[in-house]
């Protein structure tokens, strides 16, 4: 079932990775090339660039990341985890909800399994009177799920302690409990202890009662047959600390706790190693099914149709909030342009753009600062580029940028820079590579007219009609017509979108790692002469910057290209039909190929892999054994997991399998660790946006012989046993969101609003002349309408946490 149909929790965080302090042992004098992984769970998520010969490095990138909703800990090692590490709990993160985090300096702790705790335990907890009037506390530990031992393999013996201010008890031991519990659990049966009456007479009130959760490998309990269990500890599983204050007398608390890592963990195991900056802050909210968002996205599309909508409508009335300093700490202008750019399907997305850049260039009269500020026409059109023009983005610049990066030359022209050598002939040379590269990147984009998004194409043709009606944009004061219909769209596809991408490939998903010192500075030279091009001629930056004249003469030949690339590009037809029908932005490349590669399947029903031309697109996996061959496919939105399987299962080292919504399964096997993970990444972004039903749990093995592979349980539907990762995702430009989160993220920026909405409706109420009062009043009635639904359905989450918890698109119910 698709996430469509239901609420479900979303679970973000964005992490920032700051600085390290010291690294190294403390006779460490050789500098190091550290770079930090981040991970969560058991599984990498993402990697910072790594920063050469250097003790103490400045990394300062900051990464979004989706959780899954079963998540117990987020890690940041530093070089494979050979300086130390960094734990960050489940409850550690949701802290920050309530106390906004901060870059904060960690220690590099050893890693040790003990700090990667994980799992869950159901309790019941009773407060009576005993017959003297003395309080009684009733503790059941009924069942554990998702435990995990990192590092540990095969059954395990399983048992808790309890302990409320040293009065501990022991449990016996569940025999040959598997390693990962999720749907069934570990049961313990039904456990009653009755602690101490005298501590829970004076302690009921603020102590924490702690539980642990233990266990001994089978093979162990062999051993110490001739011995009590309790003569020798077991392995830790992690530790649930339960608040005992605000129980009720006579009324049972059930209640799902989560377990973590014990404290003396994190206070013995500093490796010295150093120190990092590091800030999260998690988010957490409930996302509703599309159709819930109807009644106030209906009345927003529908009135992009209306000429004052920029005025007096709905958008007049945003640009107006974002001036308004009452309103300045709810709202901010970009986090407003993506939301309203995701929001919006891609006819819609083009009406708005039309009606905020018409209005723009309605009210400016000078061609020079034309756009050159960031209004919220200019910020929604450079999200719209970068949502529905990054494929065309790098299949136009990916492969220049590529070679730049690879061939590492220096191209530095400026002289003062040039410390040895004879500068004249260094920057002669430089400036030939410089102007190949520029011209190659250039030729590229003069070639690219046909592959431009037509969506691109209309809004690019919106504006330049729109300047084409402003006799003051078109005219200079001697009367002599001026460039402005061809600067106000190269200031956005040339200044606002390729420029930007040459500068920062990383930002553009056209490289995983940053450029060095060297190719950065190149990327730089390159990015100014582009900025150049796309203003028209070179007078202005050889002023500024006289050691840019090199290329002057390039950039000067290439203006009337830069000028034939505008026409071409706003040459279309914007009444045609071709993108009224209502789809989301992200539609538009959804038959593209993201990925293809030869790889070995193994097909659902078969029992050998077979090579097949195996490709990825934004909504299916296709698979075929040649070009010539009808392909066989499965959809995106029918898959329930995607998952890593064990290495021993088919006698291969990367193999991850697909598994559906009606029981099928599809096995690929790649040729390396880097092929498998790149798939892996580009797949599960798929399934974000393709309203997939994710499963939190899997089998890692095959069920055949009789019993699975991976835990060795004997029926063919028995619950899970791993952990799954599907849900976990690193959001990017290239991320294509599900509707429902599309919608919500336009919907809680307008919702916090709601205050300063209704504070300014009543200081305008008496004010006839006031021009929003008609949008105010639609909005604030469908806002308060939508608030109360959402409400409703968090209520049953904030009584027991266990009863929805969310997936990356959609929910999964445990009992």
């Amino acid at each position: 079932m698709a996430s469509s149909l239901r609420p479900f929790w979303d679970v973000r965080v964005e992490l920032r990775v700051s600085e390290a302090k010291n690294l190294g042992s403390r006779d460490q004098n050789d500098p190091l090339d550290p770079f930090c992984i981040v991970h969560v769970d058991d599984e990498e998520v993402a990697r910072t660039s790594t920063q050469w010969r250097t003790l103490n490095p400045f990394f300062g990138e900051t990464f979004h990341i989706a959780l899954p909703h079963n998540f117990s800990v987020m890690g940041l090692s530093n070089k494979h985890a050979k300086l130390g590490l960094v734990y960050m709990t489940r409850e550690d993160l949701f802290n920050t909800l309530k106390h906004p985090g901060k870059d904060r300096w960690y220690p590099l702790l050893k890693p040790v399994p003990a700090m990667e705790a994980q799992g869950e335990v159901f309790v019941e907890l009773l407060v009576t009177m005993t017959p003297l009037g003395a309080k009684r506390l009733d503790v059941t530990v009924v069942k554990a799920r998702d435990v995990f031992s990192k590092g540990s393999v095969g059954k395990y013996d399983t048992y808790f302690v309890i302990d409320l201010e040293g009065d501990a008890r022991s449990s016996d031991r569940q025999a040959g409990a598997k390693q990962f519990e999720l749907s069934t659990g570990i049961l313990f049966g039904i456990k009653h202890f009755r602690l101490n009456e005298q501590a829970c007479q004076n302690h009921l009130q603020s102590p924490f009662l702690m539980l642990q959760v233990c266990s001994a490998s089978a093979r162990s309990a062999v051993h110490l047959l001739m011995r009590k269990f309790s003569e020798k500890p077991g392995i830790f599983l992690g530790q649930a600390n339960i608040p005992l204050s605000n129980l009720e007398y006579g009324l049972r608390h059930p209640r799902w706790y989560r377990l973590g890592p014990r404290m003396q963990d994190y206070e013995e195991n500093t490796s010295g190693n150093g120190t990092i900056r590091v800030s999260a802050q998690l988010t957490h909210e409930l996302i509703m099914p599309p159709s819930a968002y109807s009644p106030l996205f209906s009345y927003l599309q529908n009135s992009l149709s209306r000429p004052d909508v920029a005025t007096t409508g709905w958008l007049g009335l945003l640009q107006s909030l974002l001036v308004d300093t009452s309103c300045a700490s709810f709202l901010d202008r970009d986090h407003l342009a993506s939301a309203i750019m995701q929001a919006l399907h891609t006819q819609d997305a083009v009406d708005c753009l039309r009606a905020l850049t018409q209005q723009q260039i309605a009210n400016t009269d000078d061609s020079v600062t034309l756009f050159r500020s960031n209004t919220l026409a200019s910020k929604c059109l450079d999200y719209f580029m970068k949502i529905i023009g990054l494929p065309y983005l790098h299949e136009t610049l990916k492969e220049i940028i590529d070679e730049i990066f690879h061939e590492k030359k220096d191209c530095e022209i400026d002289p003062s820079k040039i410390l040895t050598g004879n500068p004249a002939n260094i920057v002669k040379r430089h400036a030939a590579d410089l102007i190949r590269y520029l011209e190659k990147i250039l030729q590229s984009i003069f070639s690219s007219v046909e592959r431009c998004p037509r969506p691109m194409r209309v809004a690019f043709s919106n504006i330049r009609v729109a300047v084409g009606r402003n006799a003051a944009l078109t005219s200079d004061a001697d009367g002599q017509r001026t460039n402005a219909s061809y600067t106000a769209v190269s200031g956005f596809i040339v200044l606002r979108f390729f420029a930007p991408a040459v500068l920062s490939p990383k930002l553009f998903g056209m490289r995983e790692e940053l450029a060095d010192a060297t190719t950065a500075r190149t990327l730089t030279l390159l990015a100014k002469a582009l900025q150049t091009a796309g203003n028209l001629g070179s007078a202005d930056l050889t002023l500024k910057e006289p050691y840019m004249q090199p290329l002057g003469a390039v950039i000067d030949a290439n203006v009337p290209r830069v000028k034939s690339f505008i026409d071409q590009l706003c040459n279309i037809d914007t009444q045609s039909t071709d993108i009224e029908e209502r789809i989301p932005l992200e539609s538009e490349n959804d038959h593209v190929a993201i990925i293809s590669a030869k790889l070995n399947v193994l097909e659902p029903g078969t029992k050998s892999f077979k090579k097949k031309l195996t490709t990825l697109s934004r909504n299916a996996l296709l698979w075929q054994k040649s070009l010539k061959e009808r392909p066989q496919h499965l959809f995106l939105r029918n898959v329930i997991n995607l998952e890593v399987m064990d290495a021993n299962v088919y006698d291969k080292k990367h193999v991850v399998q697909i598994l559906l919504d009606d029981g099928r399964s599809l096995v690929l096997s790649f040729t390396s660790a880097e092929e498998m993970v790149t798939w892996l990444k580009l797949f599960r972004e798929g399934l974000r946006g393709s309203e997939a039903f994710i499963r939190t749990a899997c089998h890692s093995g095959v069920f055949k012989k009789g019993r699975w592979t991976c835990c060795a349980q004997m029926a063919s539907d028995a619950a899970p046993c791993s952990k799954a990762h599907t849900a976990l995702t690193l959001n990017s430009f290239s991320l294509a969101f599900s509707e429902s989160e599309r919608l919500h993220s336009f919907f809680a920026i307008l919702v916090q609003l709601l205050p300063c909405l209704q504070s300014i409706k009543e200081e305008h109420r008496s004010d006839s002349q006031y021009p929003f009062q008609e949008v105010m009043d639609r909005l604030i009635e469908c806002l308060r309408l939508l608030e109360i639904k959402h409400l409703l359905l968090q209520k049953p989450a904030s009584q027991n946490d266990d009863i929805a918890h969310a997936s990356r698109g959609g929910a999964q119910l445990f009992s």
